[in-house]
């Protein structure tokens, strides 16, 4: 399915009773939701731990 917003990209995140986006059109969506500062220069990958506490990503 693509992004509500840029209609391009494939639509990785479903906001409910809202609509599906891509991560970038999402983080658009956020900032303008809660009136902060977009900020351009951030990783794309995150890393998180796993059940044995050992990081993965």
């Amino acid at each position: 399915m693509k992004c509500k917003k840029c209609k391009s990209i494939e639509s990785t995140i479903h906001v409910a009773n809202v609509g599906d986006f891509c991560l970038d059109c999402h983080n658009d969506y956020m900032v303008e939701l809660l009136g902060v500062s977009k900020m351009d220069d951030f990783p794309k990958i995150i890393s998180g731990y796993d059940a044995d506490g050992i990081i993965e990503g």
